[in-house]
């Protein structure tokens, strides 16, 4: 499932009940927008709640900053969501999108 982190905000009642309290395994890409140098008030608010937010859950979470981290994260990313039967998240920064 791919989706920016506003996205990721406003699907977390889905999530809970159809994921997680079920265990079906999900991987999540989530493009993080509102980190160091953003400009958009809104943007920077919901960048402020992703983390947060991804713990409340419990959603194991791994952060990439570099392109070519993504393959081998989704790799293991992957791994952990199947055997775990929870959801799992990519959170991807600017660099990484570019």
């Amino acid at each position: 499932m791919v989706m920016m982190n506003a996205g990721f905000l406003l699907s977390t009642n889905a999530l809970a009940t159809v994921c997680i309290h079920p265990g079906i395994p999900v991987l999540m890409l989530i493009g993080h927008s509102g980190g160091v140098g953003e400009e958009n008030a809104g943007h920077a608010t919901v960048g402020a709640l992703t983390e947060p937010v991804l713990q409340a859950m419990h959603i194991v979470y791994e952060k990439v900053g570099r392109f070519e981290d993504i393959r081998p994260t989704i790799c293991d990313t992957q791994m952990l969501a199947r055997s775990s039967r929870r959801p799992t998240a990519i959170v991807l920064n600017k660099e990484a999108l570019r």
